[in-house]
């Protein structure tokens, strides 16, 4: 499961990491399944067109990068229960929003890896004993 920010260190090239490249080139020669939340797709969409709106990229190279995003992985629709689940495990760990919760919740239903980059979040997570997030820098 990617999230918002893997997307962005993974195709952006004005915020590319040589870790979520790693992680993503590992990912597209796996047989695993890849999800990506609905709500990371609109997220990601609206930090591509801001930035084709600024001018720090082209609007060719936005949707360029959109389709890839969409090509990458299976779109996972956030169910009412999924909802739920992330809203109880914010408040079990401190956490003051719910968009990482909320991707975690949605890769536990899929049986799936919950790739993030905010380490605060990566640390409660695991301070608390979830399983199956990674992590990358």
């Amino acid at each position: 499961m990617f999230d918002t920010s893997f997307l962005s260190h993974a195709l952006v090239p004005s915020q590319q990491s040589a870790a979520a490249l790693t992680t993503l080139g590992r990912s597209l020669t796996s047989n695993a399944t890849r999800f990506v939340p609905s709500f990371a797709l609109i997220e990601f969409g609206s930090l591509l067109r801001k930035a084709a709106t600024r001018g720090s990229l082209s609007s060719a190279e936005a949707n360029r990068l959109f389709a890839v995003a969409m090509a990458a992985a299976d779109v996972a629709q956030v169910e009412p229960s999924v909802l739920q689940s992330a809203y109880v495990l914010a408040t079990r760990i401190n956490q003051p929003d719910t968009f990482d919760t909320t991707g975690y919740a949605l890769a536990q239903s899929l049986n799936a890896e919950f790739w993030v980059s905010d380490r605060r979040f990566y640390n409660a997570a695991t301070a608390a004993g979830l399983s199956g997030i990674s992590i990358f820098d």
